[in-house]
């Protein structure tokens, strides 16, 4: 087995039981027996223990200490500013009443919640602060959750049958009576004005059920 190899899984191991969990943050590359030490610590302390602990294993010739010191008060101002480059982001791309989404900034990652009524701000959410410097990666819990309006409903219906030129004998009216439940009432001449009505309140955002209670004028 490769030397550098073996020489690579001794640091790890050694860092391991010198930092703890922390020694995940620190990138370890060897090279004809040249210990790289890369990423970051929290204290010059842990800084110069990761270096001895490098050099304790046997067969390493020389340590590069290429690691930064990052204290926890430097990782809070990067949060902060990564939260309201964040918040700027989504306020200049969706405005500030056309989403109810919330950001969470800890050690560059960034996690969204809350709801919004289309799956392209889910997304586009997450790919605009994916850009930002500083993110190491987004987590997205936002839920899609659409809010059913009955105008909107009946807007629909009512454009639907002015197009095909089947008006109803007496307006369509939509109700919202559940989570994303409608259901509608009128008269209308024949069975497909009332399928065609049934079908335009489906294609509304957020109507998960339709309650088809059109009568048909006799």
């Amino acid at each position: 087995m490769d030397q550098d190899f073996l020489l690579q899984q001794g640091v790890l191991e050694e860092l391991k039981r010198e930092l703890g969990e922390r020694s995940a943050q620190v990138g370890v590359a060897v090279r004809r027996g040249v210990v790289t030490l890369s990423g970051h610590v929290e204290s010059s302390i842990e800084r110069q223990f990761a270096e001895v602990a490098a050099q304790r294993v046997r067969g390493v010739r020389a340590v590069a200490q290429e690691l930064d010191v990052i204290t926890a008060v430097d990782k809070k101002r990067a949060d902060d500013e990564i939260a309201v480059r964040a918040a700027n982001v989504l306020e200049w791309h969706f405005g500030t009443s056309q989403t109810g989404i919330a950001i969470t900034v800890r050690h560059g990652v960034v996690e969204l919640s809350g709801d919004v009524d289309w799956a392209f701000q889910s997304r586009e959410a997450e790919a605009e602060l994916a850009k930002l410097g500083g993110v190491h990666c987004v987590v997205n819990r936002i839920r899609v959750n659409p809010q059913v309006h009955a105008a909107k409903v009946a807007a629909q219906i009512n454009s639907v049958l002015g197009v095909v030129g089947a008006y109803p004998a007496t307006p369509v009216v939509a109700e919202v009576i559940g989570s994303g439940r409608v259901r509608l009432q009128g008269r209308v001449r024949d069975l497909c004005v009332r399928a065609a009505a049934e079908r335009a309140a489906w294609s509304v955002p957020g109507v998960s059920r339709v309650e088809n209670c059109i009568r048909i004028d006799a």
